[in-house]
C-alpha cells in the first residue's frame, strides 16, 4: 500500500502489518493514541513545511456536499471547536480531544490528520480502526456499541468518522434480508448511520462524517457512491452532525477516478493498485482537504502542517 522506501512512512507500513496481525485475533487496533501537546507522545514527522509545498489557500467556502447542522453548544471546557458560531473568546488555554474512527481507510485517513494536525499542539488525536469493518456487517464488529466504550474512554468533543468502503453488501434488518440499493437497504443503513449519530449526542460530543472518496471498480465505485448519499441524507438535519464530501477531492478535473495526479508540483501516486486504498501521499492530500473543512466547520484556527494539494 506504501513506498516502503520511503523513510517517512516505514513506520506507517509496519502499524499497518501489526494491524492486519491483530485483526487476525478479533482485536480492535488502536493505531493511534497521542497528544500532540505532549512532545514525548508526538508523532515522529516534521512540523515544517518544505519549500516545496504551498500554503492552504484563504477565505475558502465549504466545499460542495459539505454541511453541518448546529445543535446545542456540545464543545466544554478549554475546546473551542463547535459548530456554532460563538462569541470571540481567549483561551488561555485550548485542549480539544478528536476520536478518528474507521475502517481501513478510517485508519489511512487518522494518518493523514497526525500530520495535518501537527501545527495545532492543543488538539489530542486518538484513532481507531479495525480493517474490514463497516455498519453492514455489525456480526463482525458492531461499530455503534464499540463507539460507547470509545466515547466513555477518552471523552472525544468530536468524532470523526471514515468508513463504508466493507459495506456494498446485503443487510440483515430484523430477520429480513434488505438487499444493496434497495430502499429497505437505504433505510436499514440510514438507522444504522444514526445509531453513530445518536451515541456521540449522547457523549455530547460532534460527529463529523467524513465521505468516502471516488473509487475505481465498477459497480463498486457506484455502490460506494449510494452509500455516501445515503449517510449524508441520514445526517442531513441531525443537530450536532456534519459531512464532508470527498469524493471530488481525489477525482480528476472531470470527476474520473485517477491513481496519479500533480501534488505540490510533482506527479505523484494518489492510489493503491486495488483502487479503493490510498498511498500515503493520497491520504495526506484528504487529509488536507478534511483539516480545512474542520476548520471551518468547527469555526476555529486549523492549519495544516504538510500541505498536499492537487492540481485540478
Amino acid at each position: 500500500m506504501f513506498e516502503i522506501s520511503d523513510p517517512q512512512y516505514r513506520r506507517r507500513f509496519v502499524a499497518s502489518l501489526l494491524a492486519l496481525l491483530l485483526v487476525g485475533v478479533g482485536a480492535v487496533v488502536t493505531i493511534g493514541h497521542f497528544s500532540l501537546s505532549h512532545s514525548s507522545a508526538a508523532p515522529t514527522t516534521t512540523t515544517t513545511v518544505p519549500a516545496a509545498h504551498r500554503p492552504a489557500p484563504t477565505g475558502r467556502h465549504l466545499a460542495s456536499g459539505v454541511f453541518a447542522t448546529p445543535g446545542a453548544r456540545t464543545a466544554v471546557g478549554s475546546c473551542p471547536m463547535s459548530l456554532r458560531t460563538l462569541p470571540a473568546h481567549h483561551y488561555a488555554t485550548r485542549h480539544c480531544t478528536v476520536l478518528s474512527m474507521g475502517d481501513s481507510l478510517g485508519i489511512e485517513l487518522g494518518w493523514g490528520l497526525q500530520s495535518e494536525f501537527a501545527n495545532a499542539p492543543w488538539i489530542h488525536l486518538i484513532e481507531v480502526g479495525k480493517v474490514s469493518t463497516g455498519l453492514s456487517n455489525s456480526w463482525y464488529y458492531n461499530w455503534p456499541k464499540e463507539l460507547a466504550h470509545f466515547l466513555a474512554m477518552y471523552h472525544p468533543n468530536v468524532v470523526v468518522a471514515f468508513m463504508g468502503a466493507n459495506d456494498v453488501r446485503n443487510i440483515y434488518a430484523g430477520n429480513q434480508l434488505a438487499i444493496f440499493g434497495s430502499s429497505a437497504w437505504h433505510k436499514a443503513y440510514s438507522k444504522l448511520v444514526q445509531q453513530v449519530a445518536a451515541e456521540t449526542k449522547k457523549a455530547h460530543a460532534t460527529l463529523v462524517w467524513v465521505g468516502l472518496p471516488i473509487m475505481q471498480p465498477s459497480p463498486y465505485g457506484k455502490g460506494i457512491h449510494a452509500i455516501n448519499n445515503t449517510v449524508a441524507l441520514a445526517l442531513r438535519g441531525r443537530p450536532g452532525t456534519a459531512f464532508i464530501n470527498t469524493e471530488p477531492v481525489l477525482a480528476d478535473p472531470s470527476g474520473a477516478f485517477q491513481s496519479s495526479g500533480v501534488v505540490n508540483g510533482v506527479v505523484q501516486t494518489l492510489r493503491s493498485g486495488d483502487g479503493i486504498h490510498m498511498s500515503s501521499v493520497g491520504e495526506n492530500v484528504v487529509a488536507t482537504f478534511v483539516d480545512q473543512q474542520l476548520a471551518l466547520l468547527l469555526h476555529t484556527s486549523l492549519v495544516p502542517a504538510a500541505v498536499a494539494l492537487l492540481r485540478s
